[in-house]
């Protein structure tokens, strides 16, 4: 625009050759006001000059300025019916260039016929030298990008493969240890103590997996979610719950093998409540706590300390243990990284760092070989009102009555388990292997509780729960499911349940749930 402000040209555009394509391209185009160019823009997008074909195909393949008198007149202008119908003639093109190589074109149109000036030839020559110094810088700067792209890549790549070997080691170790307890039934026990112990190996073994599930789910949720269940809260509260339920760690087992560890709480200012999860943030204080016990297996000191600044609520606990390399240091809230094998499965630091990303804070370490090790981190105190609550007291057991209950799942195992459990207290119950098969039943029969899942092959647990919501005398519904995705809202009237039980859960949550609905007062 400037150029063609000056020199009083009516149109100018630039042309880049696309490598890739081998062809050029028009990436600017300018000009005045009373010029119409619509046909003459759609011509530069669909037409290519990069074979010699129009003035910028021409400059191109001769790297040499080229003038045109009266491009209406000049049969190898593409574009001459529709230069006549703006009122174009004059032209001027010169290369784009950076050394020797040609990067693309650039063309002024004039309503006047112009004849060739050196001066002006000379002076745009130069334009184009610059011009094609910021196109190379352009161009180098999309290469940084994709390479800076590819190493992210590869990065996430690496990160994944960590996360894959790391489920499968945790994964393998439960499996062997569920696999070698059923052998060992297999070949039966006379002693039914010996029994228990194998049955116990095996519900641990699916508490861990059960556990090790929690937290990667807990890794993977996103930063802003639901939070309905956070409260305000005194951090230091938190912090004061984190070192009573280290304590037998570092201060009964540590003192029977001769270890002192020194707990300072002098840091530890006045602060106001935060909004947060307490269950969760807890957890974060006993992850980094453990993981300054482990850096100091001789002993050592745990120094905590908490202020607020700008409606922030930040934390700082150091250890003055063996401190941490760089490459450590960068890994460290990464899921599966540990240097505690076989001890650690590495979940507990990259836990840590999703749940205060999930309050909106931060979390970082400083740390040097030798210096021992420092977390910061911050929590925004948030706004609002939300009153604090108390959670409510275990229900005492209650002897329900007996009811006539339908599982819809078609897992064939869950199904035999859930019919053993409910029949042992006294249910009748009836299996259906799909959705379509449930919706039959409970159409025919009447039933008090349908326990449904949600993932199922041929009609999904919605539609399900969608029937039988439609029923003139509608049974009681739970879901009970794997899925850790937010559910449908249970007080939409088509997809209305009374209660939600995640899988694995143990029997007595099924009871609870069953004696709230049909136990006395349910």
């Amino acid at each position: 625009q400037a150029v063609c402000t000056a020199l009083e040209w009516d149109l100018g555009e630039i042309w880049e050759f696309d490598k890739q394509d081998c062809v050029l391209r028009c990436s600017e185009l300018w000009h005045i006001q009373s010029i119409e160019v619509s046909e003459f823009k759609k011509i530069t997008r669909q037409t290519s000059f990069a074979k010699g074909v129009g003035l910028p195909g021409r400059v191109f393949k001769s790297a040499q300025p080229a003038w045109i008198a009266d491009v209406v007149q000049d049969k190898n202008f593409p574009r001459a019916s529709v230069a006549a119908k703006d009122g174009l003639h004059g032209a001027f093109g010169f290369p784009i260039l950076s050394g020797s190589e040609v990067l693309g074109t650039i063309s002024f149109y004039s309503r006047e016929i112009r004849q060739p000036d050196k001066d002006l030839l000379n002076m745009l020559l130069s334009i184009g030298s610059q011009i094609g110094l910021f196109i190379k810088r352009k161009q180098a700067e999309k290469e940084i990008k994709k390479m800076e792209e590819a190493l992210v890549q590869t990065d996430k790549l690496k990160s994944l493969g960590t996360i894959t070997a790391g489920i499968a080691h945790e994964f393998n170790n439960i499996l062997a240890v569920m696999v070698g307890s059923a052998e060992l039934l297999e070949g039966g026990f006379k002693d039914e103590k010996e029994l228990k112990k194998v049955l116990h190996d095996i519900i641990k073994a699916g508490d861990d997996g059960a556990e090790i599930v929690k937290n990667m789910l807990k890794f993977a949720k996103p930063e802003g979610e639901d939070r309905s269940d956070y409260i305000f809260f005194d951090i230091n509260e938190l912090l004061n719950d984190a070192i009573d339920f280290t304590a037998p760690r570092w201060r009964n087992m540590a003192q029977a093998q001769g270890i002192d560890y020194t707990i300072e709480k002098e840091g530890m200012s006045e602060i106001p409540e935060a909004l947060c999860n307490t269950t969760e943030l807890r957890e974060v204080f006993i992850n980094i706590m453990n993981n300054s016990m482990d850096a100091m297996p001789d002993g050592g000191s745990i120094s905590f300390s908490t202020w607020s600044d700008d409606g922030t609520v930040l934390i700082s606990i150091s250890d003055t243990g063996k401190g941490m390399p760089e490459e450590v240091k960068r890994k460290i809230f990464d899921p599966f990284f540990t240097t505690r094998r076989p001890l650690g499965t590495g979940l507990g630091m990259s836990v840590s760092y999703s749940i205060i990303k999930r309050h909106g804070g931060r979390i970082e370490v400083e740390s040097e070989t030798g210096k021992g090790a420092t977390f910061n981190l911050s929590i925004p105190i948030g706004e609002g009102t939300i009153l604090k609550t108390v959670p409510p007291e275990p229900a005492s057991q209650i002897t329900t009555k007996k009811l006539n209950i339908i599982v819809v799942d078609d897992n064939e195992d869950m199904c035999v388990i859930m019919d053993s459990v409910l029949t042992r207290s006294g249910h009748t119950v009836k299996i259906a292997n799909s959705g379509v098969k449930g919706i039959e039943l409970v159409s025919k029969e009447d039933f008090d509780l349908v326990l449904c899942d949600l993932a199922m092959p041929d009609v999904y647990g919605y539609e399900v729960i969608k029937a039988i919501n439609k029923l003139g005398k509608r049974p009681k519904i739970g879901i009970v499911t794997g899925w850790d995705e937010k559910l449908k809202p249970v007080d939409d009237e088509e997809f209305k349940v009374d209660f939600i039980l995640k899988k694995p859960f143990e029997h007595a949550e099924l009871a609870k749930h069953i004696n709230d609905l049909f136990g006395e007062g349910g």
